[in-house]
């Protein structure tokens, strides 16, 4: 039974992936992580502040420091 289930997973993942990830070419995995410009509609470092201040705020951070870095990053995207 065991068995099974790891062959089903392996299935499902190797029609996920579709050839990608493990044993991927170095063109491919550059195209997909390194080379990217965005990630979804914002540049990487916009992302990783937002991340930030949600991280913060969801650990209990002052509600005004993270209305002010809120304000901040709109400012930079207009």
């Amino acid at each position: 039974m065991v068995d099974d289930v790891q062959r089903e997973v392996a299935r499902l993942r190797a029609r996920v992936l579709g050839g990608r990830g493990p044993g991927a070419g170095e063109d491919e995995l550059a195209a997909h992580q390194r080379d990217r410009d965005l990630l979804g509609a914002l540049p990487p470092a916009t992302e990783r502040a937002i991340v930030a201040e949600q991280t913060a705020a969801a650990r209990g951070a002052d509600p005004g420091r993270f209305r002010a870095a809120l304000a901040r990053l709109r400012r930079t995207l207009v």
